[in-house]
């Protein structure tokens, strides 16, 4: 559904990384789009930061999903903050030339518990 939040999730890749992703569904044009611009960040810090490329969902829906790997070991609380670019390549005077006023929000363990055996 768009004009909702992120969502993040953790899988595991390997004994030693998990998988962190942070995924967006949105609304634009495919004229002068507008890019999802994500960080991620353990407290105050900033881990990564990424521009991912818009996959189309519906003529006007798109998703944008980042995707780092981690430290199955450390088990730090990633944050991944969205907020938009502005457009590019405007060719047309009458588009808006600002990014949208929009910032959200969602984080995840960055620790991949393995279900216990019996």
């Amino acid at each position: 559904m768009t004009g909702s939040s992120p969502i993040c999730s953790c899988n595991a890749s390997s004994p030693d990384a998990v998988q962190l992703s942070c995924s967006l569904l949105y609304a634009d044009g495919t004229v002068h789009p507008v890019f999802a611009n994500m960080a991620w960040t353990v407290g105050d810090v900033v881990y990564a930061r990424d521009v991912p490329r818009m996959n189309r969902i519906d003529y006007y829906v798109f998703q944008s999903t980042s995707t780092i790997m981690v430290d199955s070991s450390v088990p730090e609380n990633y944050t991944c903050t969205v907020a938009f670019n502005s457009p590019t390549d405007i060719s047309y005077d009458f588009i808006a030339m600002n990014a949208p006023e929009f910032s959200a929000s969602c984080s995840v363990e960055g620790e991949f518990q393995q279900p216990r055996s019996a």
